[in-house]
């Protein structure tokens, strides 16, 4: 681009680190950024990199509730290492669990497959360490976001009870979290 056609304002305003130190040119990167999760675009490279940038709780976790259309049948299969958490697990007792480490699951899928889970919970339970997966439409996500933020840097070593609870229209058992709170933690 020659000078007379450089515009440099708006998505093509020149940051700093956007300044080749070799040729002094101006140099930003315009590819577009989907989510993960919807396709929905939501910029391209260089503002969200600056807007994140310059935000100090960029989130780092999906929000609750934005789940990807479910497509395929579930099946069970066995994995190998941790265990995940299962309804036979738990009681309607409620009983501790410590997060140990928090990622977004980003396994590739195969055309026409859905994930287990959206969102990995590595958690000491019962004296064991076990995984706990939610969908991004878990009722129980959205609650320990709210208490933990979305920033999954937080929540190593927060802990929340984790028990079964009764759907009264179905009588179904729902695996359910409640988060500590300093006062319960007490007494």
């Amino acid at each position: 681009m020659g000078r007379d056609t450089e515009f440099n304002f708006g998505a093509n305003l020149g940051f700093p680190s956007d300044v080749d130190p070799a040729t002094g040119e101006i140099v930003l990167c315009m590819g577009r950024i989907k989510c993960a999760h919807c396709g929905k675009v939501y910029g391209v490279c260089s503002e969200v990199e600056t807007n994140l940038s310059q935000q100090e709780n960029a989130t780092m976790l999906p929000r609750a509730g934005n789940l990807p259309p479910a497509s395929g049948n579930r099946q069970q299969r066995q994995r190998s290492g941790y265990t995940y958490i299962t309804e036979q697990d738990l009681s309607k007792d409620k009983q501790l669990a410590r997060v140990l480490a928090v990622k977004e699951n980003d396994q590739k899928v195969s055309e026409g497959q859905r994930r287990f889970s959206d969102i990995i919970v590595k958690i000491a339970f019962k004296g064991e360490t076990r995984l706990f997966g939610l969908k991004l439409n878990n009722p129980n996500l959205a609650i320990l976001q709210e208490a933990f933020t979305q920033d999954e840097n937080k929540w190593p070593d927060r802990e929340f009870y984790l028990f079964l609870e009764e759907e009264e229209f179905s009588g179904r058992m729902f695996p359910r979290v409640e988060p500590v709170t300093a006062k319960k933690a007490r007494g």
